[in-house]
């Protein structure tokens, strides 16, 4: 506030180059510079950061906003634990243990 008074105060045309750059730099600095640095600090894609705060804010308004990040921190942190220790087997391939293959073979011949 202080430059754009003194702009005015000097140079009615410089006070719109000042609001002109100070709503450029908050631009950048809110859209580029949070979202990356904020990406490196929760280990988060900047995108991903971008569209989270959107949906916490669409969702829940200010809160939303406020929680957003760290509940992503955390799902990231919960998807790192899990996926290291649970092992998903494919669809395609050979029934389980322990299951008679007379109930296997009814089971498909079902199919009406």
């Amino acid at each position: 506030m202080p430059p754009a008074l003194y702009a005015l105060v000097v140079d009615p045309v410089g006070f719109l180059w000042v609001a002109i750059l100070f709503v450029f730099i908050y631009q950048v600095e809110g859209h580029v510079v949070v979202p990356n640095v904020m990406a490196n600090a929760l280990r988060l894609h900047p995108l991903l950061v971008i569209f989270g705060l959107l949906a916490g804010g669409e969702l829940y308004g200010i809160p939303g906003v406020l929680v957003a990040l760290p509940t992503m921190a955390a799902g990231r942190a919960v998807w790192e634990f899990f996926r290291e220790r649970i092992d998903l087997e494919s669809w395609e391939e050979a029934p389980a243990e322990g299951i008679p293959i007379e109930v296997i073979e009814r089971s498909a011949g079902d199919n009406s």
